[in-house]
C-alpha cells in the first residue's frame, strides 16, 4: 500500500508542476486587464480532472488513513532517524494534536483522499522538524544562548496590508525573514549533499522540497494565489514554526473545524511564543554555520496579534508593527481566506457555519488586539493604517524603520521602491468578495466592531 501511495504522489507532483508552470507563466501577463476572480465554488470546490482522479482512487484504495498521535510519532521517527521530542512539560503537542485528528475523522468534516495526503505529510512533517530542532540542540547545548535582538513582529488581519509591508521589508539588507520553505524545513541537515550544493553551487535543497508542496497546494486551489499571494522562495508568515506545538490558527486553514478552534481560544499564547523563540535560535546558529551574517529578525503572522503580550515577555526589546483597516472589510477577506483555503482539503464546505464561526473568532481577537494596547507598558509600536500605506508605500516604512532603529541609506530605498513597484495591488487578479454568502450582514458587523475601528482610527475609512 506504500508503494501505490507514494506512486500516486509521484503522479499528483508531476502534474501539479505542469500546471504550476501553466499558471504563472500563461496569466496575468505584462500590462493585460487582471482578471475578475468571483470564487463561485467556494462552498462546493470544482476541482481539476487530476485531482478529482486522485480523490477517486485515494477512496478507492483507502489510501491515507488517518493516524493516531503515537502512529504519527512513529513515522515521525522512521523518517528522520531521531528519538528525542524534547521536553514535553514544557513545549507540549499532544493535547493539539489529539484534537486535530478528532476533527478530521468527524464526519461533518468532509475530508478528501488529497486532504488526509496533506494533513498526513504536514503532521509528520511538523514532527521531523520538532526532532531535527531537538538534536540540534543537544548536540549544541550552547544554541540555547543565542541572542534574538530586537526583532520586529508584524501583527495584523489578512487584506489588511501585512503581507505587502512585510516583503518589502524584507528587501532590507539587514532584516532577516523566513522563506516558505524554511517553514517547512528549518533545519538544514549538513551532509555531503547539503554541503555540496551549498559550497559549490550556493543552493539551499530544501528549496526543492518546499516547491513540491507549494506546487501541490497552488494547484488544488489556483485563485488561492490571489487571496494570499505567496511562493516557495519568498517571506512567508512564522506559523510554521509555531505550529510545531500544534497550537496554532493555521490548522484552521486546512479544515473547517470548530472544534480546533474553540480548544485554540481557551490555550495560553506563552509556551508557542517560547518554543519560536527556540527555533529562531536554532536559526540563527544555523546561518552562523552556513557563513551567513547575523541580522535582525523580521516576522510575520496573523497569530501575533493575539500574543502580543507574550511576545513582549518573551522578546522585551522587541518593535512590534500592527497594521489596520476597516474592520468588515478585513473579516470578509479572512472569512474567504480561510473558507477557500479549507477547499483544498474538505468539500463541501456550509458557508453559513463558517461565517458565524469566524465573525466570532474574530471578534475576539480583534478584543485582545485592543486589550493588549491598553495593557502597553513597555516596548516598541509602530501603527500602521492601510490607506496611509497604501497611499505611500516607502513613506510608511521609512516610519516603521525609524522606530525599529534601522537605518534606512539610499540603497535599501532603492531596492525597495523596485519592489513595490513590480507588485502592485491585483497583480494576480481582483477577488470579488462576497459577505452575505456567508450569512452575514455588514452593518451588524460594523456595530460589534466599531470598537476596533474607533480605537485605531479607522471608523471613518470604510473600503469597498
Amino acid at each position: 500500500m506504500d508503494l501505490q501511495a507514494w506512486a500516486l504522489g509521484g503522479v499528483v507532483l508531476a502534474v501539479s508542476y505542469l500546471w504550476w508552470w501553466w499558471l504563472n507563466f500563461s496569466r496575468c501577463e505584462g500590462d493585460a486587464e487582471k482578471p475578475v476572480i468571483r470564487l463561485d465554488d467556494i462552498a462546493n470546490p470544482q476541482y481539476r480532472a487530476i485531482w478529482v482522479l486522485a480523490n477517486y482512487v485515494g477512496d478507492l484504495l483507502g489510501l491515507w488513513p488517518m493516524y493516531s498521535v503515537d502512529e504519527f510519532v512513529e513515522e515521525a521517527k522512521r523518517r528522520s532517524g531521531l528519538s528525542d521530542l524534547g521536553d514535553e512539560s514544557e513545549f507540549p503537542f499532544r493535547e493539539g494534536l489529539t484534537v486535530l485528528l478528532e476533527s478530521c475523522n468527524d464526519p461533518n468534516t468532509h475530508m478528501t483522499a488529497l486532504g488526509r495526503l496533506r494533513f498526513h505529510e504536514l503532521v509528520v512533517q511538523l514532527l521531523v522538524n520538532r526532532l531535527r530542532i531537538q538534536e540540534k540542540i543537544s548536540k549544541h547545548p550552547e544554541i540555547l544562548s543565542e541572542t534574538v535582538e530586537k526583532p520586529i513582529f508584524i501583527a495584523g488581519l489578512p487584506r489588511s496590508g501585512t503581507t505587502h509591508l512585510y516583503w518589502i521589508l524584507a528587501n532590507h539588507d539587514k532584516l532577516r525573514s523566513c522563506k516558505f520553505f524554511e517553514m517547512v524545513e528549518p533545519v538544514m541537515k549538513f551532509d555531503f549533499l547539503g554541503w555540496l550544493l551549498w559550497d559549490v553551487f550556493g543552493y539551499d535543497y530544501r528549496l526543492t522540497r518546499g516547491t513540491y508542496g507549494y506546487w501541490f497546494s497552488q494547484n488544488l486551489r489556483p485563485d488561492y494565489q490571489a487571496i494570499h499571494d505567496s511562493g516557495p522562495d519568498r517571506p512567508e508568515e512564522d506559523m510554521m514554526l509555531t505550529a510545531i506545538t500544534f497550537q496554532c490558527i493555521i490548522f484552521s486553514v486546512f479544515l473547517s473545524s470548530e472544534k480546533y478552534l474553540n480548544w485554540y481560544k481557551t490555550k495560553e499564547p506563552m509556551m508557542p511564543t517560547k518554543y519560536l523563540k527556540r527555533v529562531l535560535q536554532v536559526l540563527q546558529w544555523q546561518d552562523r554555520q552556513l557563513g551567513l551574517p547575523q541580522k535582525r529578525w523580521l516576522l510575520k503572522s496573523i497569530d501575533h496579534i493575539q500574543h502580543i503580550e507574550a511576545l513582549r515577555e518573551v522578546f522585551p526589546d522587541a518593535t512590534i508593527v500592527q497594521t489596520h483597516r476597516e474592520p468588515v472589510t478585513v473579516v470578509t477577506s479572512a472569512i474567504t481566506l480561510v473558507t477557500y483555503g479549507c477547499g483544498m482539503s474538505c468539500t463541501p464546505i456550509d458557508l453559513k457555519k463558517m461565517g458565524t464561526l469566524w465573525a466570532s473568532f474574530i471578534e475576539t481577537m480583534l478584543r485582545d488586539f485592543v486589550n493588549s494596547q491598553k495593557n502597553h507598558k513597555t516596548g516598541k509600536v509602530c501603527n500602521v493604517l492601510f490607506n496611509d500605506f497604501v497611499a505611500d508605500n516607502i513613506k510608511e516604512v521609512e516610519r516603521v524603520l525609524e522606530i525599529a532603529d534601522v537605518d534606512f541609506d539610499g540603497k535599501n530605498r532603492k531596492k525597495m521602491e523596485l519592489f513595490s513597484c513590480a507588485h502592485q495591488q491585483y497583480r494576480r487578479g481582483k477577488v470579488m468578495y462576497n459577505l452575505a454568502r456567508f450569512g452575514l450582514d455588514k452593518h451588524d458587523l460594523e456595530k460589534k466592531l466599531r470598537f476596533y475601528a474607533t480605537h485605531f482610527g479607522v471608523a471613518d475609512r470604510v473600503s469597498n
